[in-house]
């Protein structure tokens, strides 16, 4: 994952003069309705590793997966705990489950 959002929680939290990444999983959507119920739908995918966060003003922000060398886009951050928590999970669009309409409408 990507950005240049916060670097740590709250009103108050620090904004990176650099883009951001870290490494992190992707968890099933039973873990991460563990913890966000209902609000994790279909057409998400949440990851977490306990040592870094999605957090306020990474939305839009790439998830990549390297499969075989080649990165590839499979989801763009949506939200996560307003602290910014690492302990708990963060969503990202399920890039996959919206292809078909990302192709109509991209117009590529």
């Amino acid at each position: 994952m990507t950005g240049w959002g916060k670097t740590s929680g709250g009103i108050f939290g620090q904004i990176p003069n650099t883009m951001q990444y870290g490494y992190t999983y992707l968890i099933s959507k039973a873990e991460c309705a563990a913890t966000w119920g209902s609000q994790v739908t279909d057409r998400m995918q949440c990851a977490n590793d306990n040592s870094n966060s999605a957090c306020n003003g990474d939305s839009g922000g790439p998830l990549a997966v390297n499969d075989g060398g080649v990165w590839k886009l499979v989801g763009n951050t949506s939200w996560g705990s307003s602290s910014c928590a690492v302990s708990m999970p963060s969503a990202w669009s399920k890039n996959s489950a919206v292809y078909s309409w990302i192709q109509t409408n991209a117009d590529l």
